[in-house]
């Protein structure tokens, strides 16, 4: 379940073309790592995860020094692994 928060939670993947920023935003910080598990290897959801992790902060109403740290660093790590974990 989404939290209590989210207005706009996804509509079906069938229709996935037309989703809005809302729907992308919603699915990717709360549903892509819990519904990604059952599909992807470890390696491949902990590296979903760092992305998700790095935009969840960006999105954050304020930002701390450190926080802008860890999310420059955890999406530097998901970009330079993006092809090694591509064909793993």
């Amino acid at each position: 379940r989404y939290p209590a928060h989210i207005h706009r939670t996804t509509r079906s993947f069938d229709i996935q073309k037309h989703w809005k920023a809302s729907e992308c935003r919603s699915f990717l910080l709360f549903a892509a790592l819990p519904l990604m598990n059952d599909y992807l290897s470890p390696a491949h959801v902990c590296h979903l995860a760092s992305l998700v992790e790095g935009i969840y902060i960006l999105l954050s109403d304020r930002i701390t020094l450190a926080q802008m740290s860890r999310a420059e660093l955890v999406i530097k790590t998901f970009v330079e692994n993006f092809t090694d974990n591509l064909f793993e």
